[in-house]
C-alpha cells in the first residue's frame, strides 16, 4: 500500500495525515490525530465521527478484513486487475463521554445556626454545595436529623432536594428548623450525588444546660483602687434557658481562686 492517507470528521473538528507506504511485514501501523475538545458540563455529550483511509495498491487483491466500507475509487494500468489502483476505507465511530468536573471540585456541606445550646432553643440547618469547577453540576441531595421528641427519645427523619450550580458558584438551601428539649447530643448527616459522583457531611448538636447562661458584663469598685485598699467586684449573668437554674461564680486573680458564690438564676432573667 501507498500514498496512505487518513482523514478524520469529527463533531468537534477535522484533522488529515499522510502515512505514506505500508508493507505486508509492517504489520499494525498507528496514526495519531491531534486531540478534539468539547466542553461537557454534567449532562452527557454523544461524540461522532468517521476515518477515512485512502491508498493506492498494485496488483493485489481488494483487502478481506477491512472494517469498513471498502470503496473503489479509480483505476489505472491496463485493466482492471493490474496497474495501480485506488481504494477508500471508511469506519464511523461514537461515545459518550460523561461529566467532566472531578470530585474535589465540589464541595458539600451542611450549615447548622449553632452547633451548641440549652434546651429549648431552635437550630436552623441548610444546605451548603459549593461548584469549583468552570462547568456548571446538578445532583440529588438528602439529609438526615435525629430529631428529638418532647420526651426526649429520638426519630430519624429526613429531608431531599435537587441542586443546579452554575461553574463557579454556590447553591444555598434552607432545609429544616429543629428544636432540642433536652440535654444529649443529636446527630445530623447527608448526602450528595452528581451522576456517579457522591459525597456525605455529617455532624453534631450539642445540647446542655449550661449553653444557657452566659456571663454579659464583668466590672469592679472603685474602678482605680488605691494601693492596699479592697475592690468589690460585680457579675452580671443572663439565662436564657425557661426555667430557673443555679450556677457556682467563680472569680480568679492573676490565676488564683479568689472567691466564689452560688447564684439563682430565674428563667429568662439577669
Amino acid at each position: 500500500m501507498s500514498n496512505v492517507m487518513v482523514t478524520v470528521k469529527d463533531v468537534n473538528g477535522e484533522a488529515a495525515g499522510k502515512v505514506g507506504v505500508i508493507s505486508p511485514s509492517d504489520g499494525i501501523v498507528v496514526w495519531n490525530s491531534p486531540e478534539f475538545s468539547a466542553r461537557v458540563g454534567f449532562e452527557s455529550l454523544r461524540i461522532t465521527g468517521s476515518v477515512s483511509v485512502v491508498y493506492s495498491s498494485t496488483d493485489g487483491p481488494t483487502p478481506l478484513s477491512s472494517p469498513g466500507d471498502v470503496r473503489l475509487q479509480g483505476t489505472g494500468g491496463l485493466g482492471a486487475e493490474s496497474g495501480s489502483r485506488t481504494f477508500e476505507v471508511t469506519e464511523e465511530y461514537s461515545k459518550t463521554v460523561g461529566p467532566a468536573y472531578t470530585a474535589p471540585n465540589v464541595v458539600f456541606r451542611i450549615e447548622p445556626s449553632t452547633s451548641m445550646i440549652s434546651p429549648g432553643h431552635t437550630v436552623h440547618f441548610r444546605v451548603h454545595v459549593e461548584n469549583r469547577d468552570l462547568l456548571p453540576i446538578n445532583g440529588y441531595w438528602t439529609v438526615y436529623f435525629s430529631v428529638p421528641d418532647e420526651n426526649g427519645v429520638g426519630r430519624l427523619v429526613s429531608v431531599s432536594g435537587y441542586a443546579r450550580v452554575s461553574g463557579g458558584g454556590s447553591y444555598l438551601e434552607a432545609v429544616k428548623n429543629i428544636t432540642y428539649p433536652r440535654n444529649g447530643e443529636y446527630s445530623y448527616w447527608g448526602v450528595f450525588k452528581s451522576g456517579d459522583y457522591s459525597t456525605t457531611y455529617g455532624g453534631k448538636i450539642l445540647v446542655s444546660d449550661r449553653y444557657g447562661v452566659e456571663i454579659l458584663k464583668v466590672s469592679h469598685s472603685p474602678e482605680y483602687p488605691s494601693n492596699g485598699a479592697g475592690a468589690v467586684f460585680n457579675v452580671l449573668l443572663r439565662n436564657d434557658l425557661n426555667y430557673s437554674t443555679s450556677r457556682e461564680v467563680k472569680l480568679f486573680i492573676d490565676g488564683e481562686l479568689a472567691s466564689f458564690k452560688r447564684v439563682t438564676l430565674p428563667a429568662g432573667e439577669l
